[in-house]
């Protein structure tokens, strides 16, 4: 199992699904199982999927304990976390946002802020 979620081949498959999603917006998380960590897509039930994304409430639950990160994509636009994202996303994980990079943010201090990790 890889020592943190942050491994490479995590990335590039958190990454391909996102990649396949467009023109919408990609969302999934990184869940932690007894085999090790692995990428879980989640359906963009958003109205406006090309925007933003939403995640069905019930598909959240179900994997909600088990993730260790949140990503989704912005398929034309930044890398960065937006205000709406800001408002929508879980507290308690990581999030990667992929655009023209990847960005990595967490919540810290009562802010969301960006920061660089090193990928193994």
């Amino acid at each position: 199992m890889p020592s943190s979620p942050f491994c490479a081949p995590l990335i590039a498959e958190a990454r391909a699904w996102c990649v396949a999603c467009a023109p919408a917006e990609g969302v999934g998380v990184i869940v932690r199982t007894p085999v090790g960590l692995r990428v879980h897509p989640l359906r963009n039930v958003s109205a406006d999927p090309r925007s933003g994304f939403e995640v069905d409430p019930l598909e959240w639950a179900r994997v909600e304990d088990q993730a260790v990160v949140f990503f989704h994509s912005h398929p034309n636009g930044a890398a960065g976390l937006s205000a709406r994202d800001r408002a929508a996303l879980p507290r308690s994980i990581e999030h990667w946002v992929f655009a023209e990079r990847l960005s990595r943010h967490r919540f810290v201090g009562g802010q969301w802020i960006e920061f660089t990790g090193k990928t193994k």
